[in-house]
């Protein structure tokens, strides 16, 4: 595998890290919002003066309602008075912006992993070219004869023939085995 190769999948891996960390925010977000709508839920439906209100990490607090108007921040510090059903038209709005921006992160993430496997795959088909060029090399060179004159005829320590008579030795070999 070359370097660019080497350097564009290392970017991918980055990138890839890059989204699923994005992806695990947004959840968090997700998971905030359907909290908080189970909140103004119980704050609309709830006809007593006392909620429970989370605070944070499963620790409530009792609170009295004096009334039904809540403090939504609108950006950069500024509030305004809204009723709980606009409370959680915001709410199902913010809700459709994360969920889109998962998506959005999903989309890219499916893209960067068949990016990868598209390099992957084009590595191993090259190397399979490769390795087989090499075996189909090595077997041209064995069927154009440079094999080495006694190839395949293996001498003991005991020989006592000599290479005239080889050839001779081998097409009897050949003959016995039906060659």
């Amino acid at each position: 595998m070359d370097q660019e190769a080497i350097m564009k999948i290392q970017m991918m891996e980055q990138e890839t890290n890059s989204l699923n960390e994005q992806l695990k925010m947004v959840d968090q977000n997700v998971a905030e919002m359907n909290d908080l709508t189970t909140s103004l839920e119980e704050i609309d439906s709830n006809d007593t003066k006392e909620i429970m209100a989370n605070l944070g990490k499963r620790i409530f607090i009792p609170v009295d309602i004096r009334e039904k108007k809540l403090l939504v921040e609108v950006g950069k510090g500024n509030f305004v008075k809204k009723s709980v059903s606009d409370t959680k038209l915001i709410v199902v709005e913010e809700s459709d912006k994360l969920a889109e921006a998962k998506n959005q992160i999903m989309g890219r993430l499916n893209e960067l992993q068949e990016d990868m496997n598209k390099m992957i795959m084009e590595f191993q088909k090259a190397q399979m070219e490769e390795h087989n060029k090499a075996h189909a090399d090595a077997k041209d060179g064995a069927e154009e004869g440079h094999m080495p004159a006694d190839a395949g005829h293996v001498h003991g320590p005991d020989c006592d023939h000599d290479h005239e008579h080889s050839e001779k030795e081998a097409s009897i070999e050949d003959i016995a085995e039906g060659n």
